[in-house]
């Protein structure tokens, strides 16, 4: 919806036929009217929700007086006096104009409630309008009334909205406003399906099946009846922290027992950092052990490749004399180092290949030379688990304030033992 302007007729505040321009494009993409208090700003946003839903906000005083009261005053008796809203706006291409109206016919001082009606007319594109029928039924569909104050809203509103108890009313508007609600009417419908094949099964299925069936529906009433449980606990906690909200602000406002609420609020901030820590400390050290947890198990299987590649270094199989590869391009080449040929079935060429078996592949003696360099850390480095685990822990005692934390001391004095031992 985008609206172009707003004409109003003697309501309220707003005496005579006024209008207000409403437009927007990108050189004035907002229009801001101001005023002082009482001069109509709040009539103003009425005027949209009238014209729309024929209703007015709950702030608004004396709701029967519609017409201004000057209008109405000077009006002679026997007379009748109109209110008009009219609304010209664009929605999905198509322009409407809406007007919502009333006359209302002055017997006494007193205003009477007023029966207005309702029109809206379309483009219908080639310049002409058409009346539309069914008019409050199209504009709830193109903006329902459950959702509008989403958009026409004032100060007092913006504050209903953000309290506590405003969650289910505004989860609701925003299932309207998403087009969801028919989503939800259908998982509504949906246990009567179940329980039409249920029936269906019951009859046709046999003993066995109606055995099944009947354990199915006791656990699905217990489930919904944990359900309905959990939803009037949530409601109570809800209750009972709100109760405790306001317990405390009346505590922090005593003169008395503001300085201990005070001390105590502190200590409550430095409990949740302190929770949070040993939460982060934990989740680090199940990551250590998930990681590196299989290091703690390796120590033989450390010994053992230690003592194997101490063996081939001592035998002279590590480093290699000769590496596969180089062997490889003295026969690809047909000629030795000495320059001398090694043609294909000479005792040459077989001397060389006969090296070739000798010989060592250097894929395998860089694996070799990784693998010892890893072995040292593996039995005693910093990444072994055990120490990495102690490292977490002792981070996370420092990170306690005493406060909360009144053995915090102790606890680093053993870290610190531990860590000066190891």
């Amino acid at each position: 919806m985008k609206l172009h302007y707003i004409e109003l007729t003697n309501f309220r505040q707003f005496q005579g036929t006024q209008r207000f321009n409403l437009e927007s494009s990108d050189k004035k993409p907002v229009s801001l009217l101001f005023g002082a208090n009482g001069a109509g700003k709040t009539t103003l946003l009425n005027a949209f929700t009238w014209a729309l839903y024929g209703s007015l906000s709950d702030d608004v005083e004396v709701q029967d007086q519609m017409v201004t009261d000057i209008v109405w005053r000077q009006l002679p008796s026997g007379s009748s006096a109109k209110i008009a809203v009219e609304l010209v706006f664009q929605h999905e291409g198509q322009n409407y104009k809406l007007l919502r109206s009333a006359s209302l016919l002055k017997e006494d001082d007193k205003q009477p409630t007023p029966y207005p009606d309702i029109a809206l007319w379309a483009n219908n594109g080639d310049g002409q309008s058409v009346k539309v029928d069914a008019p409050q039924q199209k504009i709830s569909s193109i903006l329902p009334q459950s959702v509008s104050r989403f958009f026409f809203f004032n100060g007092e509103r913006i504050e209903k909205l953000v309290q506590k108890g405003a969650y289910s009313e505004v989860k609701q508007d925003i299932k309207a406003l998403l087009n969801i609600e028919h989503v939800e009417r259908a998982i509504a419908h949906l246990p009567k399906v179940d329980r039409k094949i249920t029936a269906t099964l019951k009859d046709r299925g046999g003993e066995q099946a109606s055995e099944l069936q009947r354990e199915i529906d006791e656990i699905e009433d217990r489930q919904t009846q944990l359900d309905t449980d959990l939803q009037t606990l949530d409601g109570e906690l809800s209750t009972f922290r709100a109760e405790r909200d306001g317990v405390l602000d009346l505590l922090r406002k005593h003169a008395e027992v503001a300085p201990i609420q005070k001390r105590r609020d502190q200590a409550v901030i430095e409990l949740t950092n302190a929770r949070s820590s040993v939460d982060m400390s934990r989740a680090e050290q199940a990551n250590i052990i998930a990681t590196r947890g299989f290091l703690a198990f390796t120590d033989d299987l450390v010994a053992k490749t230690s003592r194997t590649a101490s063996t081939l270094y001592e035998k002279g199989a590590l480093p290699a004399p000769l590496k596969r590869e180089f062997v490889d391009r003295l026969l690809d080449s047909n000629k030795c180092i000495c320059h001398a040929p090694l043609v294909t079935g000479s005792d040459a060429r077989t001397h060389v290949q006969e090296w070739r078996q000798k010989a060592g592949l250097q894929a395998v003696e860089t694996a070799w030379q990784q693998l010892n360099g890893q072995i040292i850390p593996m039995k005693s480095g910093p990444r072994r688990p055990e120490r990495s685990t102690s490292r977490v822990c002792r981070q996370a005692c420092r990170r306690q304030p005493a406060s909360v934390s009144p053995r915090g001391r102790s606890f680093r004095t053993v870290w610190s033992a531990e860590e000066h031992e190891s």
